[in-house]
């Protein structure tokens, strides 16, 4: 065999290598099955993130008859996973979640999920967190009482009506 053959032969190898290999991913990635940020959740879903349940279950009984799906998250960490898997409409987020405060998750969302509207809560009388809060791109702040009508006012100003597509 020629050096020439010898060189066509190997060309030839390696293209069959990385069509063989081309053809495998394409297959793997068929069968792994994957929740594209597009499904029916992704700007369906309104996240709670609030360490405290009864916080949590008070702000879904304030904003369930939006029609919106409400996934209530306790951490930060367990916020930053779901909004991996899908795309919210609205993000709402206690100013002190356990992992990342207020603040630092905005800072987290910036780099990840830019152009999330979130609103935070936080301490009565936090006002250089909220003027942070709003540097850092929150769509609004409320002070802890939370002023209900308010809170849902701004929700639903985010959200709007739920299509029924």
């Amino acid at each position: 065999m020629s050096k020439t053959q010898g060189r066509i032969n190997d060309f030839v190898l390696k293209i069959g290598t990385v069509n063989v290999v081309h053809r495998s991913l394409r297959l793997i990635s068929e069968l792994i099955p994957t929740r594209s940020r597009t499904d029916d959740r992704s700007r369906q879903a309104i996240c709670i993130a609030m360490p405290i349940r009864s916080e949590r279950q008070k702000l879904m009984r304030l904003i369930e008859d939006l029609g919106h799906e409400i996934i209530p998250l306790s951490s930060s960490e367990a916020l930053l996973l779901e909004l991996d898997a899908i795309e919210p409409c609205c993000l709402i987020a206690d100013a002190e979640l356990p992992g990342l405060p207020g603040l630092d998750l905005l800072r987290a969302l910036e780099l990840r999920h830019k152009g999330t509207p979130t609103i935070l809560i936080g301490a009565s009388g936090s006002i250089q967190n909220a003027v942070e809060a709003f540097r850092n791109g929150v769509r609004d702040y409320f002070d802890r009482p939370l002023r209900q009508r308010a809170f849902r006012a701004a929700v639903a100003a985010i959200v709007g009506p739920r299509s029924s597509i």
